[in-house]
């Protein structure tokens, strides 16, 4: 950045909100074959129809640069990939959906040892997509978009259960609540998400006077002091 803080080129220009998101995870949902929207209403070209991709129970796992985590509503993330001409079935072998959605898909089943699956086999599971760019030359010019592919899940914490009570114990309910939902090793776990939510136990942890507290500690401080008995002078 310049010293008067003000871009010099257009690369330098960043996204917002949900065009910013970088990988989310979620429970893969059908896939839907919807009508494309026409952005030229003068324009008599046909907009390809695309494909609607849903992740429900979604987290976002990174954003672009520094920016901040828009809402997701009902926690569901919506995108949407070009497929092909109305009444054409198949897309191109260029295509965005075939060269990142399709071969993502199979690339993460071929990594697990697993060459006979693609994205249909996906669906109702667990899944974490991240933007992929791509690029195109069209008339010697040079076009670049997006498209979510599949990418495997990583971040994995050895000791699952220690690591959230670190994070949250002496933590009321509600800065619990913020800390796992700005952690991306933990986040992700809707379980335990929900768990906080009600005041419940979670990883070890109960709340003490309003605060997360390890079990043990809770049981320590139950014990009640054997009484004094008045001696007789």
């Amino acid at each position: 950045m310049t010293e008067d803080q003000i871009i010099s080129r257009s690369s330098e220009a960043v996204s917002s909100g949900l065009s910013a998101i970088l990988e989310v995870e979620g429970t893969l949902q059908p896939l839907k074959r919807v009508a494309g929207k026409k952005f030229d209403e003068e324009s008599d070209a046909v907009p390809k129809d695309q494909i609607q991709v849903t992740l429900e129970d979604a987290v976002i796992r990174e954003m672009e640069g520094t920016q901040p985590e828009p809402e997701l509503k009902d926690d569901k993330f919506t995108t949407w990939i070009t497929y092909a001409p109305p009444g054409q079935l198949e897309p191109s072998k260029q295509s965005k959906f075939n060269r990142v959605f399709v071969k993502s898909a199979e690339k993460l089943w071929a990594d697990r040892g697993e060459t006979d699956k693609g994205w249909r086999e996906l669906v109702g599971e667990r899944v974490v997509m991240r933007k992929q760019t791509m690029k195109w030359k069209i008339e010697g010019e040079t076009i670049e978009g997006f498209c979510f592919g599949f990418v495997e899940g990583g971040d994995t914490v050895p000791d699952f259960d220690e690591y959230v009570a670190q994070l949250l114990e002496g933590e009321d309910k509600s800065t619990a609540l913020r800390k796992f939902m700005q952690d991306n090793k933990v986040k992700r776990n809707l379980e335990i998400k929900e768990a906080i939510k009600a005041g419940q136990p979670v990883a070890g942890m109960e709340l003490l006077e309003g605060v997360y507290c390890r079990e043990e500690t809770k049981k320590e401080t139950s014990i009640a002091s054997p009484p004094i008995k008045d001696e007789p002078f």
